[in-house]
């Protein structure tokens, strides 16, 4: 039990400095790196082959969560902000087709695990003095 603690305590503090690492990245403009990390974290949050988790809908994403019984809803916050933050560098890079489907697979997997989305991307990077990419402005 106490190694099992420590294994998902240590995979915490992992995605946590590559999400931290993204999103300095992404406000010093280097787009690659950061949506690398992104993609990093993801897999940390599902602890699989990020692109496994890219290549699924929404909808595919929640049943992947979900294979073996109840949707674990630290994991599925993990990779929902994991997600979050992708689509945000997607936004910076002009994709934004791409980053729409990461917030669609965002609200999805958090709709289905119960958890409130809340906008810390922005306030990170509004922190570290960076402009945040703003969700809502898309196609304007």
């Amino acid at each position: 039990m106490v190694y099992e603690q420590d294994y998902i305590l240590r995979i915490i503090g992992m995605w946590g400095q590559a999400i931290r690492r993204a999103l300095e990245s992404l406000r010093l403009g280097h787009e690659a790196e950061a949506l690398d990390l992104t993609e990093h974290a993801i897999g940390l949050a599902l602890d699989t082959d990020p692109s496994l988790a890219l290549r699924l809908t929404p909808g595919g994403l929640v049943a992947y969560l979900g294979i073996g019984g109840a949707i674990d809803s630290r994991r599925a916050q993990m990779l929902a902000d994991a997600l979050d933050a992708r689509a945000r560098v997607l936004l910076a890079m002009g994709r934004d087709t791409e980053a729409d489907l990461d917030y669609r697979r965002a609200d999805v997997v958090r709709e289905a695990a119960g958890i409130e989305a809340t906008d810390w991307v922005s306030e990170l990077l509004e922190d570290a003095g960076g402009e945040a990419a703003d969700p809502s402005a898309q196609g304007e």
